[in-house]
């Protein structure tokens, strides 16, 4: 989630600032090297995400500098939309033109220029504009503090690591319930839903979905499900398909259809399987689990 955010951030920044250059207009001037430096800030902790978006299930202070980090990247958005809006006025108005026409307000303490075309804008636009300045400045800091106490997590860069992510081990529908404890009123609250939805009432395909971080036990939540003694009862069969971080409808569906007829399949096409799969559960009620999407 937070990747996709910073991604998105990044995109708009370059592509702001790659109009700034083009058009010739500089709504902000001078603050070209505090987007610089926010960019770079948000590269250095895009590259470190993904390892700490998995050891957030176990490390609760991993888990709060992603949500500080969620925080500023909305702070961020909110003075993009600010700017985006601002250049939409000037272009609107038909202040962005090459040969336009600009007055140049600066402050002595910053350092920092803002220039705008005379017949577009008066003080309180300039002072709408420095807001904006101020603003990205104060992200900045704040994205900078960030960025250095992402190195107290020892997180490894994605492009760092020794091989590409290992292979998950594919999950069973098998379980040793004795080694589980404490999960009775969630599989029952579940059986509920499962056992209720399948009744003879209920027509069509129902979809119960078990979501949240990685390694809760929604596996195992799963497992206590369809292993249980009513749900045995209730579906005449019952498949289990690992799908995992590849989506590969041909290896989903030979899983489904060898579940179904207890051997191996040496159907090698797609319409084959699912032509076998639909003969194999016409009029049958079934339970299909689909673990790790």
């Amino acid at each position: 989630m937070v990747d996709a955010i910073v991604s998105t951030i990044l995109e708009q920044l370059i592509s702001l600032a790659a109009k700034e250059i083009t058009q010739h207009v500089m709504l902000v001037t001078g603050v070209e090297k505090e987007v610089k430096s926010l960019t770079s800030h948000l590269q250095a902790i895009q590259a470190v995400l993904n390892d700490a978006e998995e050891k957030q299930v176990k490390d609760k202070a991993v888990r709060r500098w992603l949500g500080r980090l969620n925080y500023a990247s909305y702070d961020i958005e909110d003075v993009l939309d600010e700017w985006i809006t601002a250049r939409r006025q000037l272009q609107i108005e038909g202040g962005i033109d090459d040969k336009a026409y600009f007055v140049c307000h600066q402050k002595k303490k910053n350092k920092v220029c803002f220039c705008f075309p005379v017949s577009c804008f008066g003080l309180k636009q300039v002072f709408l504009r420095h807001d904006i300045a101020v603003k990205i400045k104060e992200i900045n800091e704040e994205l900078h503090d960030i960025a250095a106490q992402k190195d107290m997590f020892d997180l490894v860069k994605s492009g760092n690591k020794s091989s590409e992510r290992p292979r998950r081990v594919q999950s069973t529908s098998l379980i040793d319930e004795e080694e589980i404890c404490g999960r009775v009123g969630e599989r029952n609250e579940l059986l509920s839903k499962m056992l209720c939805e399948s009744s003879d009432q209920q027509k069509g395909l129902h979809i119960i979905s078990i979501v949240g971080m990685g390694g809760i036990g929604k596996t195992t939540l799963a497992q206590l499900a369809s292993n249980h003694v009513e749900v045995k009862r209730e579906f005449h069969k019952i498949l289990w398909a690992c799908v995992s971080e590849t989506f590969d409808e041909f290896r989903i569906a030979k899983a489904m259809l060898e579940a179904l007829t207890g051997s191996t399949s040496n159907l090698d096409a797609l319409q084959s399987l699912l032509i076998s799969i639909d003969e194999s559960i016409a009029g049958k009620r079934f339970l299909l689990v689909l673990d790790d999407v």
